[in-house]
């Protein structure tokens, strides 16, 4: 049940950062040529670090009953790192690979927590 929270809270986060751009408002704080972040933007960010945080925080608690080897943490560690290093590399290069990076982390997540969800 606890896992629901954060799930909600992340799913909150992606309908902000959805948002068409014309009604978000101007850019607030510029980060590169091509991106800025919006009031909007801010919040919907915000909603997602903290739910993301939170649910990694729940599964990490819940790890050692996932019944996971050692070469499936391994396994699912790479792929989630390397999905946040390519979303914060493609944030300061404006390039499109975040895209990559982000599917990469989102497959780590949700094997995480399909797992946990059926261990509790």
């Amino acid at each position: 049940m606890i896992l629901f929270v954060p799930l909600g809270l992340i799913a909150a986060g992606f309908v902000l950062l959805g948002m068409p751009a014309s009604g978000e408002g101007g850019v607030v704080v510029p980060i590169n040529a091509l991106h800025g972040l919006s009031w909007l933007d801010a919040a919907g960010a915000t909603l997602l670090a903290v739910g993301g945080t939170w649910l990694e925080v729940a599964l990490i608690v819940r790890l050692p009953r996932l019944g996971l080897g050692p070469r499936s943490l391994f396994g699912l560690g790479v792929l989630g790192g390397l999905g946040v290093g390519l979303v914060v590399a493609s944030i300061f290069v404006a390039d499109r690979w975040w895209v990559v990076g982000a599917a990469a982390l989102g497959v780590a997540l949700a094997t995480l927590t399909v797992r946990a969800l059926r261990a509790s």
